[in-house]
Formats: structure tokens, sequence, C-alpha cells
């Protein structure tokens, strides 16, 4: 996950808009993993999830809003 983070952040901080997302290796047909990373200031636009989802904070903080709710996540989190 060390790899993964410093990786997912390098591309992140080249990207103009802050953010990168790629799709990683998926568990068949139910599962989906997405590493996203973001920059100082990057943020993830607002969007539907047709489903339940997961979110493991790996490296620095992020705020997340979910159904007019806000939660401060730090690394080390799993919401």
């Amino acid at each position: 996950l060390t790899l993964l983070t410093t990786w997912l952040m390098e591309e992140a901080t080249a990207e103009p808009s802050g953010r990168v997302v790629k799709p990683l290796d998926a568990f068949g047909d139910r599962v989906r993993v997405v590493g996203i990373g973001l920059a100082a200031g990057g943020a993830l636009p607002e969007h539907d999830n047709p489903g339940d989802a997961t979110l493991q904070v790996l490296a620095g903080s992020v705020t997340l809003f979910a159904e007019r709710h806000e939660f401060a996540l730090t690394a080390g989190r799993l919401m």
C-alpha cells in the first residue's frame, strides 16, 4: 500500500485537477477497487454511487461529504 500511495500522490500532484483516479485489480463483478490520489487542495466532484462503498485513507486527510453529513478522515481511517 505504501508504493500505491506514493504513486497515486505523485500522479495527482502532476495533474492540473490535483486528482487521479485509477481502477485497480477487481475482485470479479461484485467488487470494484479504485485508487484515488488527491493533491493538497484537490477534490473529487460530487457523483452518484450505485452501491455501497468503503473508503480507506492511506495518507494525509480528507473530508467526505455524504448524504448531508461531513466526515473528517485521517490516515488509517476506514469508513
